[in-house]
């Protein structure tokens, strides 16, 4: 099937077409468990399965090395990595708790994940498979997602399985598919969206319209605000780079359909239905959250602001961020029970002065790499755009940035994509 990307124009490189079966297989595998709702399943079910799995991606990637011969593997993440290590074990000798081996297990979690996604970031042909697979997976968990909504009996199994320490929130009115939790469907969705950007064949649009269903089953405030902008960055590179348009036509379109918008749609409450999920992605004070006596995102942050000012200048130790009642990490009662929703205020509960400062200056770097990013292709700087405000803007909501999953692999996409070769002009 011919392209409607023209990844030859954009992407440096003429390798062949991928034969290895492990490239193929690391491809499958890394985007489905970093990205795809893999990842909590298997908490849920083995640990022994979930290590098992962390294997497998080493021995996929050794071989793909070996194969490949990657001259500089890894390292635009080396800030990443050496600030993770020092904020961590900072952590961890400041905090009254034996949490060395939760540092272990998430820094071993953060290698293998660096280590996975060098490998596939090294050639184009793997991001354009990777670009592809984002269809199925963005399909498999909005049929998912559209099943717990339709089949009350399979909700209620899901709300008897044991998933606290999956830190999975089943709700019956918020949809997340495999990911468990709306919040991190609903980012997770966002990030396989810059993938299909990535991707070949008309078949990807498919996947990009079960991504917006996705989102819109998830009710996710933070993730609907910041799909306008994601949409906004997909459509221009379309037109500007695949269409050929220029920047001004396409301004003036843009201009006019927001226009069409505003004169035909007077009053945009009066169309949307009280009981969709869009009222509670405008109910942006979360004023409904604060009528159920909960705690809002704002109540949250000022509360731990509070414990943050308290805090001695090293901090309450490695995983503070996380709550004292999380599981995974020993139980606490000298902080809140509930997470800090902030990564930035989380780096200083975890690590002190020293924790945010050298954050701040780490993403400093991240963020000046990626700005003075040379020979990078226009497909590069769009991904590279759009998933640096996904981080940016979900560090300030989301206490699971730096410690989880979803956020290392976030960061790491983040420092990785301006010198990855695959992306070179």
């Amino acid at each position: 099937m011919k392209s409607i990307f023209p990844f030859n124009k954009y992407i440096a490189g003429s390798a062949p077409l991928i034969q290895s079966f492990h490239k193929r297989a690391l491809l499958a595998l890394m985007i489905v468990m970093m990205f795809g709702g893999l990842f909590p399943v298997i908490s849920q079910t083995s640990r022994f399965t979930l290590w098992g799995i962390w294997i497998l991606i080493w021995w996929l990637s050794l071989r793909c090395i070996r194969s490949n011969s990657l001259n500089v593997f890894g390292s635009p993440a080396v800030p990443l990595v050496i600030w993770f290590t020092a904020y961590g074990l900072f952590g961890a000798i400041a905090s009254p708790e034996p949490v060395f081996f939760d540092l272990i297990r998430d820094f071993f979690r953060l290698i293998t994940i660096l280590v996975g996604l060098s490998v596939i970031l090294e050639d184009r042909e793997s991001c354009i498979r990777l670009g592809n697979y984002t269809t199925w997976v963005l399909v498999l968990n909005l049929a998912v997602s559209l099943a717990l909504k339709n089949n009350p009996t399979l909700l209620s199994f899901m709300f008897d399985m044991d998933y606290s320490h999956a830190d999975i929130q089943v709700s019956t009115d918020r949809f997340s598919g495999l990911w468990g939790n709306a919040n991190v469907a609903g980012m997770n969705t966002l990030i396989l969206l810059v993938f299909s950007l990535w991707g070949t064949g008309k078949i990807i649009w498919l996947g990009r319209l079960a991504g917006v269903w996705m989102i819109y089953l998830t009710a996710s405030r933070t993730a609907t605000y910041l799909l306008i902008p994601v949409v906004c960055s997909i459509t221009y590179y379309i037109l500007r780079y695949v269409l050929r348009f220029r920047t001004a036509t396409i301004v003036a379109v843009l201009c006019a359909v927001i226009m069409l918008l505003l004169t035909s749609v007077p009053d945009l409450s009066n169309i949307i239905p009280k009981d969709s999920m869009f009222q509670r992605v405008l109910d942006i004070t979360e004023s409904k959250t604060n009528l159920k006596n909960e705690d809002r995102r704002i109540d949250v942050l000022f509360k731990w602001l509070e414990v943050a000012k308290d805090a001695p200048w090293y901090g309450y130790g490695y995983g503070a961020m996380r709550g004292g009642g999380h599981m995974g990490i020993v139980y606490r009662t000298d902080i809140l029970h509930i997470g800090s929703h902030n990564t930035y205020v989380g780096t200083y509960l975890d690590a002190g002065l020293f924790g945010t400062a050298t954050f701040l200056a780490m993403l400093i770097v991240g963020i000046k790499r990626a700005v003075l990013a040379k020979h990078i292709t226009p497909l590069g700087k769009y991904s590279l755009l759009a998933l640096g405000l996904i981080t940016i803007v979900f560090s300030a909501l989301s206490h699971n940035m730096i410690n989880d999953m979803d956020g290392q692999g976030l960061y790491l996409l983040f420092f990785l994509l301006p010198q990855a070769r695959a992306f070179l002009q």
